[in-house]
């Protein structure tokens, strides 16, 4: 459980959302940069990461940014740990005869 909510009981946001609470589309939205603020989680697998690919507003632009830095751009973000947590090797495909 994450700040109260059940991982199952979390979804993305339908594209109506997006554009109505964010206002950008989907697969779009950036970290920062919204009409409201919004809370921003971020991932503790991120901590330290010097280059961290972005939704920069459009379809045809991409933010890049180090984990420090969106420390400092985004509205009072809380870093979490968010992924789950897989064993690489059983996600592999198994040997083809």
């Amino acid at each position: 459980m994450v700040l109260g909510v059940a991982r199952k009981k979390v979804r993305f946001a339908r594209p109506t959302e997006c554009t109505s609470i964010f206002g950008y589309a989907p697969g779009t939205v950036p970290p920062f940069a919204h009409d409201v603020p919004a809370r921003v989680l971020l991932d503790t697998a991120l901590e330290g990461a010097e280059r961290i690919v972005l939704g920069g507003g459009t379809s045809d632009v991409l933010l890049e940014a180090s984990f420090e830095a969106l420390l400092e751009l985004c509205h009072a973000p809380r870093v979490l740990p968010l992924a789950m947590q897989h064993d690489i090797t059983s996600l592999q495909a198994a040997p083809q005869d």
